[in-house]
């Protein structure tokens, strides 16, 4: 269990992970001087009924979801959008992944 779920006193598995990306700017929306960012979030939904989330800010690519997907419990089940390093897995087998319409 990571500590960030120790610290919340969340007993894995939690019910259902929910993963979303979303894209934003820095310093200028177009040019030279813009950097595009990407915060990862994680709304995570305990069985008891408790929910919290978790964020990642960074680029769009595997690592940065790494980051993030290292801090989460345990799931039994995982729901997202399409894009394809949420089926990554990571350092577990995430064998449920459901995906989310939109």
């Amino acid at each position: 269990m990571s500590a960030i779920a120790r610290a919340f006193g969340v007993t894995p598995p939690a019910a259902v992970i929910a993963y979303a990306e979303m894209w934003t700017y820095q310093q200028a929306r177009h040019g030279d001087q813009r950097q595009d960012l990407w915060i990862w979030t994680a709304a995570v939904g305990e069985p008891a009924g408790r929910r919290w989330a978790n964020f990642e800010v960074g680029d769009r690519s595997e690592n940065t979801f790494q980051r993030l997907y290292a801090r989460l419990p345990d799931a039994e089940r995982h729901r997202s959008n399409a894009y394809g390093v949420y089926r990554a897995g990571g350092r577990r087998a995430v064998m449920c992944w459901e995906k989310v319409a939109r």
